[in-house]
């Protein structure tokens, strides 16, 4: 039964985790984003238009350093 209770805590701490904001938050960030739908794909590849998908997550070290340098960055 311990063991079935330290899981379960584990279980919630990741899944509280994996719903945290950070990963959409770009406030500093000098691109326009959009929240990702199908319809807006449809809508590029319609209009022949690139389109860059962004995955991140707070526990990314990589994901860090590419929203404070590159978004950032004006070129």
């Amino acid at each position: 039964m311990n063991s079935f209770i330290k899981y379960s805590l584990c279980l919630l701490v990741c899944i509280q985790l994996n719903h945290t904001s950070f990963a959409f938050e770009h406030k500093d960030s000098h691109v326009h984003f959009l929240e990702y739908t199908p319809k807006i794909v449809k809508q590029n590849l319609h209009q022949k238009k690139p389109y860059f998908l962004l995955f991140a997550a707070q526990w990314c070290h990589w994901c860090h350093v590419f929203n404070e340098k590159t978004l950032t960055d004006e070129k």
